[in-house]
């Protein structure tokens, strides 16, 4: 499944909060459910799913107040 995380999501995200970090936002919004993420998998109908390396190193720098700026990524769900 394809996530984008939108300049929206950057916005409206907030730092250190795994329910409402600009991933989470977008993972939620996509899957339609609150999805967790941590600071290297997502957690999405109580299943743990590893992120790619890139999504890990945008969820560092936004949490740092750095440029973060909109990415796509792929997550394989269990079913796809």
């Amino acid at each position: 499944m394809k996530i984008q995380v939108t300049q929206e999501d950057i916005d409206k995200g907030q730092p250190i909060d795994c329910f409402k970090c600009p991933v989470a936002l977008a993972t939620s919004r996509i899957l339609g459910q609150e999805t967790q993420v941590r600071s290297d998998f997502i957690i999405f109908d109580s299943v743990w799913y590893d992120m790619p390396i890139e999504v890990c190193n945008f969820i560092k720098k936004f949490d740092n107040a750095e440029n973060a700026r909109p990415l796509e990524f792929d997550i394989n769900l269990k079913g796809e």
